[in-house]
């Protein structure tokens, strides 16, 4: 009679086999899967953009307000603001009217169409704030 030792090696050697074509056969398959949830995404966003002409609308937006009356109010349409991009002639615009020190943070937003927040990034980047004061224990 064999050790069993040696019966688990040759089983061993049996199963690793079968076990590597299955771990293959499993990779190939998340594969597929991936290309067939890519495609169907795709598929899923071709209709929705082609819906709103099928349906007889303009664009999405007019799609959008044929149906808020369905949503019973419970739908707001609110207005996205596209951050814009501040090129860097008027940054240096922003930054020299802060070396000035004339204005404040908001006469140079409203000069300039831009938010205070922004002013102040721009005075930030420039080092022209000041460090904050330690608490006091």
């Amino acid at each position: 009679m064999e050790s069993p030792s040696v019966i688990m090696s040759d089983n061993s050697a049996a199963l690793s086999k079968p076990l590597a074509s299955l771990d293959e056969e499993i990779e190939k398959t998340r594969q597929q899967l991936s290309a067939m949830e890519t495609r169907r995404e795709q598929l899923v966003k071709d209709r929705l953009a082609g819906l709103p002409k099928e349906l007889g609308y303009a664009g999405i937006v007019e799609l959008i307000e044929a149906l808020m009356p369905l949503t019973d109010g419970r739908v707001k349409l609110v207005a996205v603001r596209n951050r814009g991009k501040l090129d860097q002639k008027k940054r240096d615009a922003i930054e020299a009217d802060l070396r000035e020190d004339r204005m404040t943070a908001n006469q140079i937003a409203e000069r300039y169409d831009v938010s205070s927040a922004t002013v102040n990034n721009v005075k930030k980047a420039a080092g022209l704030v000041k460090a904050k004061r330690a608490k006091k224990k």
